[in-house]
């Protein structure tokens, strides 16, 4: 799988869109493309039931043989 996502909207626009109270990721640019395997901000509810933009990393699980 070589797939390239491109994130578009800005920081603020996805903060304002998901209701996220936090940003984790340090996320500031506006554009910038996303590969599996790489990391790329998500939004996700945290311990504390509030929303938040978070870095995970992007992708398909590999498989691992037992």
């Amino acid at each position: 799988m070589c797939n390239l996502y491109n994130v578009t909207p800005t920081r603020d626009a996805v903060l304002q869109l998901t209701k996220a109270f936090r940003d984790r990721a340090g996320w500031n640019e506006a554009s910038f493309d996303v590969y599996p395997g790489y990391q790329a901000p998500i939004v996700r509810v945290a311990e504390d039931g509030q929303r938040e933009i978070a870095r995970a990393t992007w992708g398909c699980r590999r498989h691992r043989p037992m």
